[in-house]
């Protein structure tokens, strides 16, 4: 237990309740950042669920819970491909619920991803984070590599490239 959630890894069972958080997350704590169209690109209505799926299986993926429920996920894909160097992970997803934002569970997500991180003997992380998710990871020492837009069902949200050294 960390602050009264409970840790542990994502199991498939968890899926609607990720994809319910992740929907919550991008359509109120991103609300001042991002228009409601770029929201609903972001996180459409009715989303895919094979995709999640596919995408929660290849991760590592921890939750953190309270009374059975998701108050926020995290993922790590040790192996990614495209942009990152050799050796280093990459933070690809990490969403609070509304009802649990700045409450800690984050940094406490995050603690438990970069510890797994050094075990696995990474030499960085790197991550596209929001307008919303930028501040917090440079408070956990990430430093802005690019400015980017992403095009995401026809509308472009704009990101930032951040990585650290482990």
């Amino acid at each position: 237990m960390t602050g009264g959630y409970r840790i542990r890894l994502y199991q498939p069972s968890d899926l609607a309740q990720v994809m319910a958080l992740f929907s919550a997350s991008v359509h109120k704590l991103a609300a001042d950042a991002y228009s409601a169209a770029q929201r609903q690109a972001w996180a459409p209505e009715s989303p895919d669920v094979e995709p999640w799926a596919q995408l929660l299986d290849k991760d590592r993926v921890w939750v953190a819970e309270t009374d059975g429920q998701l108050a926020g996920f995290i993922a790590l894909d040790p192996s990614p491909t495209g942009d990152c160097a050799e050796n280093t992970g990459m933070v690809d997803m990490l969403y609070c619920h509304p009802d649990h934002a700045r409450r800690s569970v984050a940094s406490a997500l995050y603690q438990i991803l970069e510890t797994q991180a050094r075990t696995l003997n990474l030499a960085a992380l790197q991550t596209h984070a929001s307008e919303i998710a930028r501040p917090f990871f440079a408070r956990q020492g990430f430093s802005v590599i690019a400015h980017e837009e992403v095009k995401r069902n026809g509308a472009l949200l704009g990101r930032y490239r951040m990585g650290k050294t482990l």
